[in-house]
């Protein structure tokens, strides 16, 4: 065996190793995730554990934990969701607010950063094809986008939906804190 092969296998186990690392730390990253509650999706993880959004989506085994994961917690929010508004505090509200507007703006970025993509690699393959191919190319793209459109416009729907639906439970809320607050005086001062 030569230097240069020692070398290269010195050089792979460190790249593992590395690799095996980085993998324990996201996999406890997306653990510590759980315990406080956090949102958890595929670009908090890679911004919260300080990796790749390469690595989150590619790794068979980060990518299964932060499914796990997602799926975790909405079973948990679903059970949650059962529970009286009147548990929900305006803070708790707020907050969740606050995280569904960064993942919305996420998701935005997200989206321009593949359509970015997309022209580029439509770019590149327009040059190499042929007017017909290009055509039917152009067909499927179409179709495509007019399915992305209708689950656009059905997520947004959705979204404007339970924002109503938030509003609806932040009003009831303070109605009743309000009420509470009234109740109490009204029952000191008959005192």
């Amino acid at each position: 065996m030569t230097t240069i092969d020692r070398r290269t296998e010195r050089l792979v186990a460190n790249r593992r190793a590395a690799a095996a690392e980085k993998q324990a730390h996201t996999l406890a990253t997306i653990e510590r995730m759980l315990e406080r509650g956090a949102q958890i999706n595929f670009v908090e993880v890679q911004r919260t554990a300080g990796v790749s959004t390469w690595f989150v989506y590619n790794n068979p085994t980060i990518r299964l934990a932060v499914e796990s994961a997602i799926r975790a917690q909405h079973d948990h929010q679903a059970v949650k969701a059962t529970k009286p508004l009147d548990d929900r505090t305006l803070a708790g509200l707020r907050a969740e607010l606050a995280n569904a507007r960064v993942e919305i703006r996420d998701l935005r970025e997200e989206r321009d950063r593949l359509r970015r993509r997309l022209q580029r690699n439509l770019g590149d393959q327009v040059d190499d094809r042929s007017k017909r191919e290009l055509l039917e190319r152009l067909r499927v793209l179409e179709q495509e986008n007019s399915q992305l459109q209708d689950t656009l416009r059905t997520t947004t729907t959705e979204l404007v939906t339970m924002m109503l639906e938030r509003d609806t439970a932040v009003a009831d809320l303070e109605g009743t804190q309000l009420a509470l607050r009234q109740t109490m005086r009204c029952d000191t001062t008959a005192r």
